[in-house]
């Protein structure tokens, strides 16, 4: 029996997402502006209404567990330096 690999994504939005993509990639993370789904959960006051967000500027991160703590952190501090 083969594994089965689960492998998730985290939606962002950017103004300028294939600067982002190419600035995550020369740091060693896969972004991407492809994803099979996105579902907008409700609920919160603090999301964005659906009207508000633009599909064009979703970047898709890495997030999966075997990343760990380090890239985790690693991919938080580029995010925060990006621009």
């Amino acid at each position: 029996m083969s594994e089965q690999h689960t492998y998730w994504v985290l939606p962002v939005e950017t103004n300028t997402p294939t600067e982002l993509i190419n600035y995550l990639r020369s740091n060693g993370f896969d972004a991407t502006q492809k994803a099979s789904s996105l579902v907008k959960l409700d609920g919160s006051k603090n999301s964005a209404d659906a009207a508000e967000l633009y599909p064009n500027n979703l970047v898709y991160l890495p997030a999966y567990p075997v990343m760990g703590v380090k890239d985790c952190v690693k991919l938080n501090r580029l995010l925060k330096s990006f621009r």
